[in-house]
Protein backbone atom coordinates (compact mmCIF):
# COMPACT_ATOMS: atom_id res chain seq x y z
CA UNK A 1 0.00 0.00 0.00
CA UNK A 2 1.44 3.37 -1.02
CA UNK A 3 0.95 6.36 1.22
CA UNK A 4 0.22 9.68 -0.49
CA UNK A 5 2.95 12.26 -0.72
CA UNK A 6 2.15 15.31 1.44
CA UNK A 7 3.68 18.53 0.12
CA UNK A 8 3.58 22.07 1.51
CA UNK A 9 4.02 24.79 -1.10
CA UNK A 10 4.90 28.42 -0.41
CA UNK A 11 3.46 31.20 -2.60
CA UNK A 12 5.98 34.05 -2.77
CA UNK A 13 9.05 33.31 -4.88
CA UNK A 14 7.78 29.76 -5.42
CA UNK A 15 4.51 30.26 -7.33
CA UNK A 16 4.79 34.00 -7.98
CA UNK A 17 7.62 36.49 -8.09
CA UNK A 18 6.83 40.12 -7.27
CA UNK A 19 8.70 42.99 -8.90
CA UNK A 20 7.35 46.23 -7.50
CA UNK A 21 3.59 45.91 -7.93
CA UNK A 22 3.88 43.43 -10.81
CA UNK A 23 3.24 39.74 -10.04
CA UNK A 24 4.95 37.29 -12.36
CA UNK A 25 3.84 33.65 -12.30
CA UNK A 26 6.60 31.06 -12.03
CA UNK A 27 5.27 28.78 -14.75
CA UNK A 28 7.59 25.85 -14.12
CA UNK A 29 6.53 25.67 -10.45
CA UNK A 30 2.84 26.05 -11.33
CA UNK A 31 3.11 23.20 -13.84
CA UNK A 32 4.92 21.08 -11.27
CA UNK A 33 2.14 21.68 -8.71
CA UNK A 34 -0.42 20.50 -11.28
CA UNK A 35 1.68 17.44 -12.09
CA UNK A 36 2.07 16.51 -8.43
CA UNK A 37 -1.69 16.82 -7.89
CA UNK A 38 -2.37 14.65 -10.95
CA UNK A 39 0.04 12.04 -9.57
CA UNK A 40 -1.93 11.85 -6.30
CA UNK A 41 0.07 14.12 -4.00
CA UNK A 42 -1.80 15.94 -1.26
CA UNK A 43 -0.82 19.60 -1.47
CA UNK A 44 -1.09 22.34 1.13
CA UNK A 45 -0.45 25.98 0.28
CA UNK A 46 1.00 28.47 2.76
CA UNK A 47 2.31 32.00 2.91
CA UNK A 48 3.74 34.45 5.39
CA UNK A 49 0.92 36.69 4.09
CA UNK A 50 -1.59 34.32 5.69
CA UNK A 51 -4.05 31.68 4.57
CA UNK A 52 -6.37 34.09 2.76
CA UNK A 53 -3.47 35.56 0.78
CA UNK A 54 -2.28 32.04 -0.09
CA UNK A 55 -5.74 31.04 -1.35
CA UNK A 56 -6.23 34.26 -3.33
CA UNK A 57 -2.80 33.90 -4.93
CA UNK A 58 -3.39 30.25 -5.85
CA UNK A 59 -6.72 31.26 -7.37
CA UNK A 60 -5.07 34.13 -9.28
CA UNK A 61 -2.66 31.69 -10.93
CA UNK A 62 -5.18 28.92 -11.56
CA UNK A 63 -4.02 26.33 -9.05
CA UNK A 64 -6.47 26.81 -6.17
CA UNK A 65 -8.08 23.45 -6.95
CA UNK A 66 -4.73 21.67 -6.56
CA UNK A 67 -4.57 22.40 -2.84
CA UNK A 68 -6.39 20.66 0.00
CA UNK A 69 -5.96 23.52 2.45
CA UNK A 70 -4.45 26.99 2.81
CA UNK A 71 -2.32 27.95 5.81
CA UNK A 72 -0.28 30.78 7.25
CA UNK A 73 3.49 30.26 7.26
CA UNK A 74 4.48 28.12 10.23
CA UNK A 75 6.61 29.74 12.91
CA UNK A 76 8.12 26.42 13.90
CA UNK A 77 7.76 22.70 13.27
CA UNK A 78 7.99 20.22 16.13
CA UNK A 79 8.36 16.57 15.32
CA UNK A 80 10.19 13.54 16.60
CA UNK A 81 11.58 12.82 13.12
CA UNK A 82 13.45 14.77 10.50
CA UNK A 83 11.64 15.56 7.29
CA UNK A 84 12.84 13.02 4.73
Amino acid sequence: MNCPLFIYVDIDDTIVRSVGTKRIPITQAINHVRQLKNEGAVLYCWSSGGAKYARNSAKEFGVEDCFSYFLPKPSAILDDQDIC
